[in-house]
């Protein structure tokens, strides 16, 4: 029985060798594909940032909320002088200062003190965003928190 195994062994040792260069090769597109959905990521962050900046400068306070708001989901999808607006709606692309992002943001209005969530018919001074990162790419994997001084 033994003569019959050394005759199989170099078989093995191939198909265990293409498994492994298959199970490499699927490690290295999985790790290139998070990659690109974090780049995406950080670009849609910018956009959000940039867009709460725009809105800030035209009304002195960022958009109330008494609860937070993931961004992108339904009545959410878009910012415009009357806060978040469906992306359905005409007013999504009306002076919009932030068009639709993916789902993964949540935005939530803050008070002077910064730790209290902020529904001001007036506007808050601050905010968050939270969203998360899959790899090492442009900061440490994990949850972010975007505010208006930058990214934590």
């Amino acid at each position: 029985m033994i003569p019959h195994i050394k005759k199989l062994l170099p078989h093995i040792f191939l198909v265990v060798g293409a498994i492994l260069i298959v199970v490499g090769f699927y490690a290295l597109v999985a790790s290139e594909e998070a990659k690109t959905r974090d780049t995406v990521r950080m670009q849609e962050a910018i956009s959000i940032k940039q867009g709460l900046y725009r809105y800030y400068l035209n009304h002195a306070a960022y958009p109330p909320s008494a609860q937070p708001i993931l961004l992108g989901e339904g009545d959410t999808a878009c910012l415009n002088d009357k806060g978040f607006v469906s992306r359905a709606s005409q007013e999504c692309m009306a002076r919009a200062y932030l068009l639709p992002v993916r789902l993964g943001y949540t935005y939530i209005p803050l008070g002077e003190q910064g730790d209290q969530p902020c529904a001001s018919s007036i506007g808050c001074p601050r905010y968050v965003v939270s969203f998360g990162l899959e790899t090492n790419l442009f900061a440490k994997k994990g949850m972010h928190i975007l505010t208006p001084e930058g990214m934590q």
